[in-house]
């Protein structure tokens, strides 16, 4: 028997011949032995990367193989072989770590190559608030906040209308600046980018929007009157800057003042108000006064308080003492005051009406109540007569109410005698008789008959 054995050491097709010895004749047989390399493959490479990033390509080199299979690779990345190169490649599309596995195909025997790859999430980060709305000196307080533990923030800002002390970049988890206007009556604003960056993977951009409104401003107080009588309307007008302005209102330093309605604030778009006041006490003046304030998108300006508006109240009704008639030639005698009765009051009285009235009498006049017209009035007709004066009171310049008064003027009785005769015979009987007549009717007056101005006893 011819045996064949041992170790082949190197690979390749090897066609061998054994022939017999000894015998007659000599025998040979062929065969042919085929040796296969032994299979390798490089050590696998571990790597680190932020999520949809592109790997670096990982080749591993084999010898001995047809082929490759490769596991544990993380979504997004591949592996191929060709040319006796296994190459994993692509972009991983999520996160964690990959212990990957490459064995070789064809040859013997197979091989295998491990390695890691660590697959770094990206920060997500979000601002609060976003967008920001902030007033004139106003700080930004925005915070920063990430998904990720252990982030850290880069920001970079470009301004308009925003004084020049405004940092434009910088890093921290919080943007604390202080934003002044560079012209405080127009919008301003600052556009800031910040990127996130944990376990050196950059996340994607974030715009944070901050808008800066001025700070509204009143210029200019204008009060119709500072001094009204009661249940009078008062107008204040209010000017600010910039435009576009509404404004709150408030009674304060209120003394003695009702405003009609009840109500006691208030707010205008048109920089009006308008409020009717009175005198709590109708016998007793007033003050009060009104706070201001501007408002213009949620930006709340300095308040303003209008000077001390004083409310007098309205004089008493004028009355006079009952008048009866009197006759021509003698005073008027009207004593005239007002209910109620307020220190100061002055009536102001003149004549509206006369009939069978002598001129010469004073039309006008004004008083402190009480006063007194006390006229010499004539009535030279034979015709009562009368005078009506109008009295309306006053206090503080407050017009109170009107009364009229009349006084009646009788005329005087004027007889009109005539001269006559008496007869009387030597023994003294009278025998011609004369009847004196006053011209005027006995029923209208009684008589007082004097001779020598001796009264006549029961004369009528």
């Amino acid at each position: 028997m011819a045996t064949i054995s041992g170790t082949p050491t190197a690979a390749g097709t090897f066609n061998y011949t054994v022939t017999t010895t000894g015998g007659c004749p000599p025998a040979t047989t062929t065969g042919t032995i085929t040796v296969t390399p032994s299979n390798t493959i490089d050590v696998g490479i571990n790597e680190t990367v932020c999520i949809n990033n592109e790997i670096n390509e990982i080749n591993l080199v084999t010898t001995g193989a047809t082929g490759a299979t490769f596991t544990g690779l993380p979504a997004g990345v591949t592996g191929t072989w060709a040319g006796n190169v296994a190459t994993i490649s692509g972009t991983p599309t999520v996160s964690g770590t990959f212990n990957y596995t490459v064995t070789t195909i064809g040859g013997c025997p197979s091989t295998v190559a491990t390695g890691t790859i660590e697959v770094t999430p990206r920060p997500i980060m979000t601002a609060s608030p976003n967008p920001l709305v902030l007033c004139n000196g106003a700080t930004m307080n925005l915070v920063l906040n990430s998904d990720v533990a252990s982030t850290t923030y880069t920001w970079s800002a470009s301004t308009t209308n925003i004084e020049g002390s405004f940092v434009l970049d910088g890093d921290g988890t919080d943007i604390n600046q202080l934003v002044q206007l560079q012209d405080p009556t127009v919008v301003g604003f600052v556009t800031i980018v910040v990127i996130p960056r944990a376990n050196n993977c950059d996340g994607d951009a974030v715009t944070i929007q901050v808008v800066v409104n001025p700070v509204p401003e009143i210029t200019d107080v204008n009060v119709s009157a500072e001094t009204i009588c009661s249940n009078n309307e008062v107008s204040i007008s209010v000017v600010g800057i910039p435009s576009g302005l509404s404004y709150t209102w408030q009674a304060i330093n209120n003394n003695g003042v009702t405003i009609v309605g009840g109500v006691t604030s208030g707010t205008s778009t048109t920089g009006d108000i308008d409020v009717t006041l009175v005198t709590t006490d109708p016998l007793v003046a007033g003050t009060i006064q009104f706070e201001i304030t501007p408002i213009r998108n949620g930006c709340t300006g300095v308040s303003v308080v209008t000077p001390v508006i004083t409310v007098n109240p309205i004089p008493g009704t004028p009355i006079g003492l009952p008048i009866s008639e009197i006759c021509s030639g003698e005073n008027a005698n009207l004593n005239i005051s007002v209910t109620p009765l307020m220190t100061g009051t002055e009536l102001d009285w003149e004549v509206v009406e006369a009939v069978n009235i002598t001129a010469g009498y004073a039309t006008q006049g004004s008083g402190v109540s009480p006063i007194l017209i006390d006229d010499i009035l004539i009535n030279e007709t034979d015709q009562q007569g009368f005078i009506r004066y109008r009295v309306t009171s006053r206090l503080n310049g407050c017009i109170g109410n009107t009364t009229d008064f009349i006084v009646r003027v009788n005329p005087l009785p004027r007889p009109t005698l005539q001269d006559g005769a008496i007869c009387v015979d030597g023994s003294g009987v009278t025998f011609q008789t004369y009847v004196l007549q006053s011209g005027i009717s006995g029923a209208m007056y009684d008589f007082d008959w004097y001779y020598n101005d001796t009264l006549i006893a029961g004369a009528t």
